[in-house]
């Protein structure tokens, strides 16, 4: 389990421990940004915690031998019970559990708004009337790795770069965090703008709901495919891939053009590109 901690300039007395509830089960996915946005609030990130090579709907144990199936004990199983198709809902799926209508929801695959003084959720949020103390935080959901978040500046916007499975990164916009409707990015049963093979073919209850329910699930902003040239260029990067920054320019020492450009960057291609605004003043992605 990880644990979110705050803790002023001068660090007196015990700490206070804001968050802790996000199920690690395997050694990556784990907490991405803390971001204070400009209505005050702390805006969290956190990975699915799931099986980073396998379809993994909660068969697993943990990564060191021995270890008992499903640790994170979530449903329809318990602790020490694999889960099977059609109706797990641990691994990966847990990006998706705000929806599950048998167990907790968790906080992995999400991007909470909370209140940086108690860890609360708060007002605006979209399950803010829910009992549920993890689902009152959670404004996005159905991500893999959200790594790294910004906002974009005048705006209450967030910008989340999404590393992705094994074709597709992602960069996913949620332009209302305090809004009615939470956005469902669809990790795992979505991996880019279409269903994800391996979970779509698994014939997972929480995926088929989504594919039968068309504008349950946000399309990314922009999407690059691992095998392809972000930009093309004599040597450019393909292969593997995992989007690992992202920040919005406003002006400065580089050339005007680059005013409200989106950088964002790769950790494994080793390249940073920038996406300039269109006429709309939002980063174009052509």
């Amino acid at each position: 389990t990880c644990s979110l901690q705050i803790s002023g300039n001068v660090m007196t007395g015990s700490e206070q421990v804001l968050v802790n509830d996000w199920c690690q089960q395997f050694p990556s996915h784990s907490i991405g940004t803390l971001l204070f946005g400009r209505d005050g609030y702390l805006y969290v990130t956190g990975g699915d915690g799931a099986s980073f090579n396998n379809v993994d709907y909660g068969q697993y144990g943990n990564t060191y031998a021995g270890d008992q199936a499903n640790p994170c004990g979530d449903p329809p199983g318990g602790v020490g019970i694999p889960l099977s198709p059609p109706g797990g809902e641990g691994g990966a799926l847990r990006s998706q559990s705000v929806r599950r209508t048998d167990g907790p929801a968790t906080l992995d695959g999400t991007v909470l708004r909370i209140d940086p003084a108690t860890g609360a959720g708060v007002s605006g949020n979209p399950f803010f009337a829910s009992l549920d103390a993890n689902a009152r935080r959670i404004v996005a959901y159905g991500l893999r790795n959200p790594f790294r978040i910004t906002q974009r500046p005048g705006t209450d916007e967030l910008w989340i770069g999404d590393v992705g499975w094994n074709t597709w990164e992602e960069i996913n916009r949620v332009v209302a965090p305090a809004s009615p409707t939470a956005s469902n990015f669809g990790w795992p049963c979505y991996e880019g703008s279409s269903p994800q093979g391996g979970y779509q073919g698994a014939g997972l209850s929480l995926c088929s709901s989504l594919y039968s329910t068309p504008g349950s699930v946000i399309s990314p902003y922009y999407t690059y495919n691992h095998g392809a040239c972000v930009v093309n260029y004599t040597g450019c990067h393909t292969g593997g891939s995992s989007i690992t920054g992202i920040a919005f320019y406003q002006s400065g020492s580089y050339p005007s053009q680059y005013n409200g450009a989106l950088f964002f960057a790769d950790h494994t291609r080793n390249e940073i590109w920038a996406m300039l605004p269109g006429t709309n003043g939002l980063p174009d992605p052509s």
